[in-house]
């Protein structure tokens, strides 16, 4: 599909009410609509992270998101739009609605669904909370292979020592706001320094403890090929009894041992790309999708 010329990314907001789940909406005065709280991609943005943004400065609600939704696509002003949808939870469903601008948003509300599909300006965005009310809990658990490391020919060390390099840093940099996105508090690595790195800026800036394993690391894997597969079958356990969205941080050549302790199909990762598996409430893998963290692509 052609690079679309307009990117922006929202979500469908559900908490649970007294009669049922209801849906955090907005009213534009400038359009004079009730939509969903959305916007355009920053450029230095991936899109989870700008519908959590939008949400927050729309609606004044920090939230996590879930799952991807369906994306809408459509042309305004002779430019092709494309608007990348999720399904999101508020951290606090009791916090107080207020947008930051209120020339662009005036009215924030929590509506019944039923209430929300007929008030919803748009039928795209009425299909969008339709497709997320209709999704059983779900748990994020990410699997993260690790950022740009230096070649193993321009390194003298131990492998386990070798490090990421500046693009590998950079890498690592927009990886935060966006496991932010995802409400990650467990942060799981191989021990080895690269992986660690990677995720080490999310664990101290997040202030979630970062957990290194010498089971992931490629040494191990070498000992023992089923070593990882038992570990991260482990952690999807321990994932689904908790309900804390995890990320575990791996090596390319241990990737596919741990997505069979997820009972999920082998695939290609580059580096500082995420695999997002939602585990259902028996720890299945209900759906996964492919993300990446590199802005602009």
């Amino acid at each position: 599909m052609k690079k679309p010329d307009i990117r922006a990314a929202g979500a469908v907001v559900l908490r649970d009410g007294r009669n049922g789940p209801e849906v955090l909406i907005v009213h534009r005065p400038h359009y004079d609509d009730w939509s969903l709280p959305k916007g355009k991609t920053d450029r230095s943005e991936t899109e989870p992270v700008t519908a959590t943004r939008e949400v927050l400065e729309e609606t004044g609600v920090p939230v996590r998101l879930i799952t991807p939704l369906a994306p809408n696509h459509y042309q305004v002003k002779g430019q092709q739009k494309r608007v990348d949808w999720y399904h999101a939870v508020p951290l606090d469903p009791t916090a107080p609605l207020g947008a930051l601008d209120a020339t662009e948003v005036d009215r924030v509300e929590w509506v019944p669904v039923a209430k929300a599909l007929k008030r919803l300006s748009y039928a795209d965005e009425g299909e969008r909370v339709t497709e997320a009310v209709g999704l059983p809990a779900l748990t994020p658990l990410l699997i993260l292979r690790h950022s740009k490391a230096l070649p193993r020919k321009d390194w003298n060390g131990a492998d386990p020592h070798r490090p990421i390099t500046a693009w590998g840093r950079r890498q690592t940099r927009t990886l935060v706001p966006f496991l932010a996105a995802f409400g990650v508090r467990r942060v799981i690595s191989s021990s080895a320094v690269r992986c660690l790195q990677t995720v080490s800026l999310f664990s101290l800036r997040h202030g979630v403890p970062l957990e290194g394993w010498h089971e992931l690391t490629e040494e191990r894997a070498e000992e023992d090929p089923e070593l990882a597969t038992r570990v991260t079958a482990q952690v999807r356990e321990e994932t689904m009894r908790s309900g804390v969205p995890t990320v575990v941080c791996g090596h390319r050549p241990v990737l596919p041992a741990m997505l069979a302790g997820l009972d999920v199909p082998n695939q290609k990762f580059e580096t500082a790309e995420t695999l997002l598996v939602l585990l259902d409430a028996e720890g299945n893998p209900a759906r996964t999708q492919s993300l990446t963290q590199h802005p602009g692509r």
